[in-house]
């Protein structure tokens, strides 16, 4: 009888066993699947929300497409009516007008480019300048370095021959 009971034990044992780890497995594929349907709802509402953006675009564009063609077709109609107009109003006034204003802006382009040209070579005379007193610079500077080269020898000289008088002294 005990080992009736013992097999029965072990049996009972087993299976709560078994039990536990399958309540285990069906758990963990329970958070799998909760999961990929947190995911797909995610995406559905990501998709969602970028077909909306999408269709808001595309409404935008059509009405800056149509906005465009009625601004071109009301240019086209006032340049039709600026045209007439010119051509009924055109006269010789307005030309002569249109030629003396013509002449002026001529006129003052080319004063404008001789001023320019005087400005160019004034500045080409100040660079040219500046360059030469540069030159000038370089020739004098290696004199004045040797005049100051001997001005201190002799300062040196005259030091070192006042020493020797006095020590000359002192003897």
């Amino acid at each position: 009888a005990n080992l009736l009971q013992a097999w029965r034990r072990a049996l009972l044992m087993r299976l709560a066993y078994t039990g536990v780890v399958r309540t285990m497995q069906y758990k963990r594929m329970a958070t799998w699947l909760q999961g990929w349907r947190a995911w797909a709802a995610l995406r559905a509402v990501r998709h969602a929300a970028d077909a909306a953006r999408t269709a808001a675009v595309h409404r935008a564009r059509q009405l800056r497409s149509f906005d465009l063609w009625r601004d071109a077709g009301r240019l086209h109609r006032l340049c039709s009516v600026a045209r007439a107009w010119d051509d009924r109003n055109s006269s010789r006034e307005l030309l002569r007008t249109a030629m003396f204003a013509w002449s002026a802006a001529m006129a003052l382009y080319v004063r404008a480019e001789r001023v320019a040209a005087r400005i160019g070579g004034m500045r080409a005379r100040n660079v040219l300048r500046h360059w030469a007193q540069l030159q000038h610079a370089l020739e004098v500077r290696p004199r004045k370095a040797a005049r100051q080269v001997l001005r201190v020898w002799r300062q040196a000289h005259a030091r070192h021959e006042e020493q020797r008088r006095r020590l000359a002294r002192l003897q």
